[in-house]
């Protein structure tokens, strides 16, 4: 089962929420993987776990702000992993800049202590979104979440992303998510908006399946779950030389996805 959804709207500021009453761009990035662990009978044992790699990066300039968690869980038998942050920036004299990003990987090797066959069935959920605000031409919000889960081995490989930006500065608005699983394979969806403000875009991608796999008598596998969000946003005075900071590149959700193929 997977599904992606994308809604667009131009909005009142109010609709926004208060939160964002008096900013001039936003952007909030989530993403993440789970996976339950299951098995047919008791040879399988979590012999590893560990939160592998988790990192974040981010800084603000003039009147902004970013702000980015990450996080998971382990067996038993949950595993799991997020990245969430947001980035806003308000009105300013020059220019404000807010950016960050997160990523969080967590693993669990499971063996088979039996000497006979055992299968183990895996439920794995992906998700990633991206939202992004911009109050003006002025300004620009850009957002993408993602969240994978993966074997050591090649053998299960899922992926969820969505991505938006409302970008004024004679940028493009656009939005794009995509999924991706060992089951039924990929699905994809982008598109373009136009410059109309103030102006609220986000694109999600959902989806979860079960797997199976039998592991012979002394055999093991290392499985991932891993959560990455990005968001910036940027807000500057009129001026026929305002430029934005930074440049984004479209269907970027896409990215990890052809990557790997």
């Amino acid at each position: 089962m997977k599904s992606g959804i994308k809604i667009l709207s131009t909005l009142a500021l109010a609709t926004v929420g208060a939160s964002l009453a008096n900013a001039q761009a936003a952007a909030l990035g989530y993403g993440y993987a789970n996976a339950q662990y299951y098995e047919s009978n008791y040879g399988l044992y979590y012999t590893t776990e560990s939160s592998n790699y988790s990192g974040l990066y981010s800084f603000a300039t003039g009147d902004s702000y970013t702000i980015d968690e990450f996080g998971g869980s382990l067996p038993n038998p949950n595993h799991g992993s997020y990245a969430i942050g947001e980035s806003v920036a308000y009105p300013a004299v020059g220019n404000s800049w807010a950016y960050g990003t997160a990523y969080n990987e967590n693993y669990v090797t499971i063996s088979n202590l039996s000497n006979y066959y055992d299968t183990l069935i895996i439920n794995v959920q992906t998700y990633g979104l991206g939202e992004a605000y911009s109050a003006s031409w002025q300004s620009i919000g850009y957002a993408w979440g993602g969240g994978v889960f993966e074997d050591s081995y090649g053998l299960i490989f899922q992926e969820s992303f969505g991505e938006a930006a409302a970008q004024g500065l004679g940028y493009q608005s656009f939005w794009a998510w995509s999924n991706y699983d060992t089951n039924y394979g990929g699905s994809y969806a982008f598109g373009y908006y136009p410059p109309i403000f103030p102006q609220l875009l986000y694109a999600y991608a959902y989806d979860t399946e079960t797997y199976y796999l039998t592991f012979a008598p002394g055999a093991s596998d290392t499985f991932y779950t891993e959560g990455f969000d990005t968001h910036s946003a940027y807000a500057t005075t009129p001026g026929p030389t305002a430029l934005a900071p930074f440049a984004l590149g479209l269907v970027g959700a896409l990215r990890r996805r052809m990557k790997k193929a």
